[in-house]
């Protein structure tokens, strides 16, 4: 069997958006070789582009990116490069704010399908995102703490303060899912204006 290749993607943890998209054989290795070369090139006072950038950014704040692993293949660079193009223009028609600056040849060959994703993406995300203000009124209903609800729904505090303050205001929908089950209700409920406690 062909070693895999994995396309991977670099999570803001934020704002529980993929900034990045890659492949690697080694995406751990990868992932750490994008933040320390981000910091390093930082430290020489280098222009950086817009993925070391948002690296450096996260550094300041204590933060880094997580590694999420998108889709393994074992059917060689071709296919490699293929689902990587894929993974890319799903990410931006989802409203990710990739930070991609090489993309995969497929894509640079046709600027105007990119271009659309990225619109599809903005105008599909612009109205809609999970009302933190829900999320709290519901949680002190069921008399939890932030902590009790974060620990539940397998988020960490800080993000779960973040989301419920409107400062994430798109997590990754298994969050707002996580969310819903611990608190008994549906993911689009969430989603909905809130209710009062």
């Amino acid at each position: 069997m062909a070693q895999p290749i994995y396309i991977y993607g670099l999570l803001d943890t934020r704002t529980d958006h993929i900034r990045y998209v890659g492949q690697s054989v080694s995406p751990v290795l990868r992932a750490r070789a994008h933040t320390t070369q981000a910091l390093f090139e930082n430290r020489l006072g280098n222009n950086l582009n817009s993925k070391a950038q948002w690296i450096v950014e996260l550094g300041s704040e204590d933060l880094k990116p997580e590694l999420v692993i998108l889709e393994e293949v074992f059917d060689g660079p071709d296919t490699a490069n293929d689902c990587e193009a894929q993974w890319i223009m799903r990410l931006l028609e989802e409203g990710h704010p990739l930070t991609n600056t090489r993309l995969p040849e497929d894509l640079r060959e046709d600027r105007l399908a990119l271009n659309a994703a990225r619109e599809r993406g903005r105008e599909m995300f612009s109205g809609a995102g999970v009302h933190g203000e829900a999320i709290r009124n519901l949680r002190i209903k069921q008399r939890l703490t932030q902590q009790d609800l974060s620990n539940e729904a397998g988020i960490s505090l800080g993000q779960l303060n973040r989301i419920e303050r409107g400062r994430i205001h798109s997590p990754r929908f298994r969050t707002i899912e996580a969310l819903a089950a611990v608190l008994g209700t549906d993911a689009d409920r969430l989603m909905e204006l809130p209710d009062t406690p």
